[in-house]
Protein backbone atom coordinates (compact mmCIF):
# COMPACT_ATOMS: atom_id res chain seq x y z
CA UNK A 1 0.00 0.00 0.00
CA UNK A 2 2.82 2.02 0.73
CA UNK A 3 3.98 1.62 -2.75
CA UNK A 4 1.00 2.52 -4.42
CA UNK A 5 0.78 5.96 -2.40
CA UNK A 6 3.85 6.65 -3.32
CA UNK A 7 3.30 6.12 -6.84
CA UNK A 8 0.48 8.18 -6.77
CA UNK A 9 2.42 11.17 -5.41
CA UNK A 10 4.94 10.88 -8.13
CA UNK A 11 2.78 10.51 -10.89
CA UNK A 12 1.47 13.58 -9.78
CA UNK A 13 4.32 15.37 -9.73
CA UNK A 14 5.31 14.32 -12.69
CA UNK A 15 1.81 15.76 -14.29
CA UNK A 16 2.25 18.91 -13.05
CA UNK A 17 5.66 19.22 -14.08
CA UNK A 18 4.57 19.05 -17.76
CA UNK A 19 8.04 17.37 -19.04
CA UNK A 20 6.92 15.94 -22.17
CA UNK A 21 4.17 17.48 -24.40
CA UNK A 22 0.30 15.23 -23.53
CA UNK A 23 1.80 12.78 -21.15
CA UNK A 24 -0.71 12.12 -18.42
CA UNK A 25 -0.08 9.31 -16.11
CA UNK A 26 -2.61 7.72 -14.03
CA UNK A 27 -2.74 4.38 -11.95
CA UNK A 28 -4.36 1.42 -14.04
CA UNK A 29 -6.33 -0.44 -11.53
CA UNK A 30 -6.31 -3.89 -13.37
CA UNK A 31 -2.96 -4.02 -13.66
CA UNK A 32 -2.72 -3.11 -10.44
CA UNK A 33 -4.89 -5.95 -9.07
CA UNK A 34 -3.23 -8.66 -11.32
CA UNK A 35 -0.03 -7.69 -9.84
CA UNK A 36 -1.25 -8.30 -6.32
CA UNK A 37 -3.00 -11.35 -7.23
CA UNK A 38 0.03 -12.38 -8.79
CA UNK A 39 2.17 -11.58 -5.47
CA UNK A 40 -0.31 -13.07 -3.34
CA UNK A 41 -0.13 -16.56 -5.29
CA UNK A 42 3.92 -16.48 -5.17
CA UNK A 43 3.96 -15.58 -1.77
CA UNK A 44 2.02 -18.66 -0.64
CA UNK A 45 3.63 -21.01 -2.74
CA UNK A 46 7.03 -20.22 -2.05
CA UNK A 47 5.84 -19.83 2.41
CA UNK A 48 2.97 -22.03 2.95
CA UNK A 49 3.14 -24.90 0.49
CA UNK A 50 7.65 -25.69 1.84
CA UNK A 51 5.73 -25.26 5.44
CA UNK A 52 3.10 -27.67 4.90
CA UNK A 53 5.31 -30.04 3.37
CA UNK A 54 7.67 -29.56 6.33
CA UNK A 55 4.93 -30.39 9.10
CA UNK A 56 4.75 -34.02 7.87
CA UNK A 57 7.72 -34.78 8.85
CA UNK A 58 9.01 -36.46 11.92
CA UNK A 59 10.75 -33.77 14.18
CA UNK A 60 14.09 -35.39 14.59
CA UNK A 61 14.14 -36.90 11.37
CA UNK A 62 13.83 -32.74 10.06
CA UNK A 63 15.81 -31.59 12.44
CA UNK A 64 18.85 -33.84 11.77
CA UNK A 65 19.22 -33.07 8.16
Amino acid sequence: MIGVALSIVVMYFINDAQLIANLTLRLNFTVLGYAILTCIVFGLLSGVYPAWRMSKLNIVTALKA
